[in-house]
């Protein structure tokens, strides 16, 4: 849209002769930008792509706290430990042996 109105206006028409119509252009553009991604609301398509890459990545994704506590577990990890319901449990509890591990990444 701002690149038509600059084309318009340079090959000479105007809507009104005292103003720019690029920056009036920029402006509409944005309102229709903002109207769009709220109407079709594409910031919660994100984490709908998250879910669906994170469960079916085949390498195991564990999420832990700072206080090394699993927040967030994909199934291929899950498969590798021997508990039910990791999510809450130290990083030591569902990996024995990580506990440093995690220790020297964050510290």
């Amino acid at each position: 849209m701002p690149v038509t109105a600059d084309i318009l206006q340079h090959v000479g028409y105007k809507l009104l002769s005292q103003v720019d119509q690029v920056p009036m252009s920029l402006l509409l553009s944005s309102i229709l930008f903002g109207l769009a991604i709220f109407r079709y609301r594409i910031l919660e398509i994100l984490p709908i792509v998250h879910d669906i890459v994170v469960r079916n990545i085949y390498a195991g994704i564990v999420v832990v706290d700072m206080n090394g506590k699993v927040l967030e577990i994909n199934p291929f990890a899950l498969a590798l430990t021997k508990l039910a319901e990791p999510l809450g449990a130290a990083i030591g509890e569902v990996y024995p042996g990580l506990d440093d591990v995690e220790e020297e990444i964050i510290g």
